[in-house]
């Protein structure tokens, strides 16, 4: 019988949020990405530069995805 395999960090960190896996990594994308950026401006700054341009938007959404 073979070595059963470790999980590897990320792994380990994705099964933090009780999911499937694709759901819990788009979790931690998005309190990683964007919006959890938006999160901590607001709470250093008390504004952010969040704005409801297109273009803005599909960069925010883009940037949500990149941790994903």
């Amino acid at each position: 019988m073979g070595i059963p395999e470790k999980s590897t960090l990320i792994e380990r960190f994705v099964q933090l949020i009780p999911l499937r896996c694709p759901l819990a990594a788009l979790a931690w994308a998005i309190i990683l990405g964007t919006p959890g950026y938006r999160l901590f401006e607001y709470i250093d700054h008390s504004s952010t530069g969040f704005s409801l341009e297109p273009a803005r938007l599909f960069n925010d959404f883009l940037y949500c995805l990149v941790p994903f």
